[in-house]
């Protein structure tokens, strides 16, 4: 769908169909894409476009402040947890579901640490609790371990 917005409405990440600068003698700017740097809209407004036309369904802007963090607390838990990641590897070498399951388990239970409102201290036991808690299937036979129902 193609929506005409004010330049002042453009973020990074947007797909602009068109600059609406035919105005403009001897244009040669007549691009379109995503807008991928805030200085490309800067370049848009000191052209004097006061308009554009973009794709609403083509480019969509994405928030990555969060994702940002999140590659930052996992960069930094890297160093002091080797050995429980080393830990998490084993699982996931063993059955990919344990892996998955354990990953779960943990964010339900920080989701329910929240809910009661527990301690930091607390919270931190009980997530690496939930992500190493079937660690000693790893020794398990696959045949005991993947056993048919009765």
């Amino acid at each position: 769908m193609i929506k005409r917005i004010p330049v002042s409405a453009l973020k990074v990440g947007m797909y602009i169909t068109d600059l609406n600068n035919d105005w403009i003698p001897h244009n040669t700017q007549r691009r379109r894409g995503v807008i991928k740097r805030d200085e490309t809209i800067e370049k848009i407004r000191k052209m004097g476009v006061q308009f554009v036309y973009i794709d609403v369904q083509m480019g969509t802007p994405v928030d990555v402040a969060p994702i940002h963090k999140l590659a930052g607390e996992l960069q930094n838990s890297v160093t002091p947890n080797a050995n429980a990641l080393g830990c998490l590897g084993r699982i996931r070498e063993k059955d990919n579901y344990l892996l998955e399951h354990s990953v779960n388990l943990s964010v339900l239970m920080t989701i329910f640490g929240q809910y009661r409102a527990l301690s930091a201290d607390v919270m931190h036991q009980i997530v690496m609790g939930a992500l190493l808690h079937d660690l000693g299937k790893v020794l398990t036979p696959d045949e005991v371990l993947h056993k048919p129902r009765r």
